[in-house]
C-alpha cells in the first residue's frame, strides 16, 4: 500500500455504542437501541464426554424398567380406586335398603290424586324394589 494512501475519514452519521455500529439517524432523533450479544452457536459448544454404546444400552434398559414400574403402580392405583368406588356404591345401596326396611310406609293405591299433592310430598315419594315391597306386604 502507498504511504500516501490516507484512510477514509469515518462519516459523522456512524455512531458507536457498546461496540455496536449503527448507521444514520432514526426519525425521532433518539439514539438507536443497542443489540443483544448473541450466544455462541451450538456447533461450537462441546457435547461433553462421549458415552459408550454399552452404557447407553444400560441406561435405556433402566429407563424401560422405571417406566414399567410406574405403569404398574398407576394400574394398581386405578384398580384400587375402582374397588373403593364399588364398595361405596354397595354401602350406599345397603344403607338405603336398611332405611326402607326399618321405615314405616303407606302404600299408595289410588294415583289419581297425586297431581294435587305439594312438591314436598311428591319429593318424598319413593318407589320400593319389588323384594322389599313383597316383604312389607307379607308382614
Amino acid at each position: 500500500m502507498d504511504p500516501t494512501f490516507e484512510k477514509f475519514p469515518e462519516p459523522e452519521d456512524l455512531k458507536v455504542k457498546n461496540d455496536k455500529f449503527t448507521f444514520g439517524m432514526n426519525k425521532s432523533k433518539r439514539g438507536w437501541k443497542v443489540g443483544v450479544n448473541r450466544q455462541p452457536t451450538k456447533c461450537h459448544v462441546s457435547k461433553g464426554p462421549q458415552i459408550s454404546w454399552e452404557d447407553k444400552k444400560k441406561m435405556a434398559e433402566q429407563k424401560k424398567a422405571l417406566r414399567r414400574q410406574i405403569k404398574e403402580f398407576k394400574e394398581k392405583k386405578i384398580v384400587k380406586r375402582k374397588e373403593m368406588k364399588e364398595l361405596r356404591k354397595q354401602k350406599k345401596k345397603q344403607k338405603m335398603y336398611n332405611e326402607i326396611k326399618s321405615g314405616q310406609f303407606e302404600v299408595v293405591k289410588n294415583t289419581k290424586n297425586m297431581k294435587k299433592w305439594s312438591k314436598k310430598v311428591k319429593a318424598q315419594l319413593v318407589k320400593l324394589p319389588a323384594e322389599v315391597f313383597e316383604n312389607l306386604v307379607n308382614k
